[in-house]
């Protein structure tokens, strides 16, 4: 059985999976997952489904191909499939919110925007990704507007 991914998705999920194909899917002893890597070119592994023991019962999960361990999350990174324990990945505010960029140039409201581009569209998201995208290009207007004052300034140019 295949189940392939729709370009731009970075991860592949055993919900999404089951909720493609259908509750069926999940008796298969393997599938072969193909998705987009970043640079373009199909990534394709064979997964095996595994059963896995939590809390009042057995669910069906992926087995990583890497390192075997089951997983309900597959990350398509680097030219490979693999777990989130083979494949670590931190969000742009783990590893920029104590950075001098992330203060200047609004880091919060762009890690915001990319959140909310992630998930489903529905209107009210849409409506706040609006307000966030309008008020990031409101503040870079006003900083490259002090940018060239600065730069009229410091050339002694007549300010237009």
């Amino acid at each position: 059985m295949r189940f392939e991914v729709i370009p731009g998705v970075r991860s592949i999920t055993i919900t999404d999976f089951r909720r493609a194909l259908g509750p069926h899917a999940l008796d298969e002893p393997a599938v072969t997952l193909t998705a987009l890597g970043d640079d373009g070119t199909a990534v394709r592994a064979k997964v095996a489904l595994v059963d896995k023991i939590a809390g009042r019962g057995v669910h069906r999960q992926f087995a990583c191909p890497s390192c075997g361990t089951t997983a309900a999350v597959l990350r398509v990174e680097a030219g490979a499939i693999s777990c989130a324990r083979c494949r670590p990945h931190r969000t742009a505010h783990q590893r920029l919110r104590s950075t001098r960029w992330w203060r200047r140039f609004d880091g919060k409201l762009i890690d915001e925007l990319a959140r909310l581009s992630c998930r489903r569209r529905a209107a009210r998201r849409l409506e706040r990704m609006q307000i966030i995208a309008d008020r990031i290009a409101t503040r870079d207007r006003e900083r490259i507007s002090t940018l060239l004052a600065d730069v009229d300034a410091a050339l002694d140019l007549p300010s237009s």
